[in-house]
C-alpha cells in the first residue's frame, strides 16, 4: 500500500462483482511488482466482455477471479480510468480489448507456501 501498488476499495452495491474486482486488483498489484508502474486494471471490463456469444448469464450474479484472469490472458484489459465500475453489467464496448494489461501467466501457489507465493509475484 505504501508504495502505490493498491487499487481503491470499492463498494459492489447492487452487482456482485467482486469477483472481478478482486482479480483487477490482483492482476494490478502484479503487474505493479513486476514492473513498478501503476495501471489499475478495470474489473469492469470483464463483468461486461467475459460472456459466451449467446450465453444469457447476468455477471452481477457472482463469478469467479480465475474467469477475468483466464479473460486478461484472451483480451488486453483497459484500465480503470477507461473502463470505470458502474455496479451494474452493460453490453461489451466494442474497443475493449484495447487496454494496456495482458495476463501473461495464471499461477496458483500451494496453500501456506512463502516460497510459491514469492515465486508468483517475482
Amino acid at each position: 500500500v505504501v508504495k502505490g501498488g493498491v487499487i481503491p476499495v470499492d463498494d459492489v452495491l447492487l452487482c456482485a462483482g467482486n469477483w472481478a474486482l478482486t482479480a483487477a486488483a490482483a492482476i494490478t498489484g502484479s503487474h505493479f511488482a513486476k514492473t513498478g508502474e501503476y495501471v489499475a486494471v478495470s474489473g469492469q471490463q470483464c463483468i461486461d466482455c467475459n460472456v459466451e456469444e449467446g450465453e444469457n448469464w447476468d455477471n452481477c450474479d457472482g463469478g469467479w477471479s480465475d474467469d477475468c484472469m483466464q479473460y486478461g490472458q484472451m483480451d488486453a484489459l483497459r484500465t480503470m480510468a477507461d473502463f470505470p465500475y458502474i455496479h451494474d453489467q452493460q453490453s461489451c464496448k466494442e474497443e475493449a480489448s484495447q487496454g494496456p494489461i495482458s495476463v501473461v501467466e495464471i499461477m496458483r501457489p500451494k496453500l501456506n507456501s512463502q516460497e510459491d507465493l514469492k515465486a508468483a509475484i517475482a
